[in-house]
């Protein structure tokens, strides 16, 4: 893998969009906290790719108790997308226990409009060892995933329209990531 010099690294598929970044300035313990804090005040779980686990509802940027967390992700994809126009549209929490996995989607929806460039993004606040990689389908090779292993504080950017899929948490501790979408 190449590096850039704003500390994106650069995947397989780079043309077609996909960084990642690690975001230094997060205070994991409280972010976290703020997720098991959440899911309790909320317990019914959102269905959408996930595969057991907790997903909270989407609309989580509107929060204020989220405003710094959706600033500190500005800030780090406003490194590489370069547009002070895309703002974050959506946020969610996601808690995937033991077993636990997201079925392959896009974060696309017949609601969407064009000719928007869509982004979206996820962070990893809590990964343990074999708890699930995310894998992107190639578009030009239907059959050709790029994995990614993630990693605590690792904020993965990527167009909207990929397909892709989180494999289960083979680990007894749960997995955390937050997850976002964003337009101009």
């Amino acid at each position: 893998m190449m590096k850039q010099e704003n500390k994106f690294e650069l995947h397989k598929l780079i043309q077609l969009g996909i960084f990642s970044t690690i975001v230094e300035d997060l205070d994991l313990n409280y972010w976290i906290e703020a997720c098991y804090k959440m899911q309790k005040l909320e317990p019914q779980s959102v269905i959408k790719s996930n595969k057991g686990g907790w997903q909270s509802r989407n609309d989580l940027h509107q929060e204020k108790n989220f405003w710094p967390l959706i600033r500190t992700l500005q800030n780090g994809y406003s490194n590489i997308l370069d547009d002070p126009s895309q703002v974050i549209t959506g946020l969610w929490l996601n808690i995937s226990s033991y077993t636990n996995w997201n079925s392959p989607h896009t974060h696309v929806t017949l609601a969407d409009s064009y000719p928007y460039i869509k982004f979206s993004g996820v962070l990893y606040l809590k990964v343990p060892p074999n708890s699930g990689e995310i894998n992107f389908k190639n578009p030009l090779n239907p059959n050709s995933y790029t994995e990614i292993l993630p990693q605590e504080k690792m904020m993965i950017i990527f167009p909207s329209i990929l397909e892709h899929y989180v494999e289960p948490n083979l680990n007894q501790e749960d997995r955390i990531s937050i997850a976002f979408n964003m337009y101009n």
